[in-house]
């Protein structure tokens, strides 16, 4: 997507982990709308060249969704990763 292949890499190696251990949906149907116009919200920023609304709107969205995952799968960020 950035045209950078070693961001490429790493992005899909975290995409990857995360797929391993969430198997469901990380929001529930209702909330799937606003999800879709918060991302909106976000690519309008960084389209527009602003940094600082972009970060904001950023940190807002990937807090909620640590919440919903933490909500969903309790432990989740105290698990050791096996590389076997």
């Amino acid at each position: 997507m950035s045209g950078n292949r070693v961001l490429s890499l790493f992005g899909g190696s975290l995409k990857y982990l995360f797929r391993e251990r969430v198997h469901s949906s990380v929001y529930a149907v209702e909330e799937r709308q606003r999800v879709i116009h918060d991302h909106g919200k976000i690519g309008q920023a960084i389209l527009a060249g602003n940094a600082g609304r972009a970060k904001k709107l950023m940190h807002q969205h990937m807090d909620d969704v640590n919440s919903s995952l933490r909500r969903l799968y309790p432990g989740i960020g105290s698990d050791v990763m096996d590389w076997e």
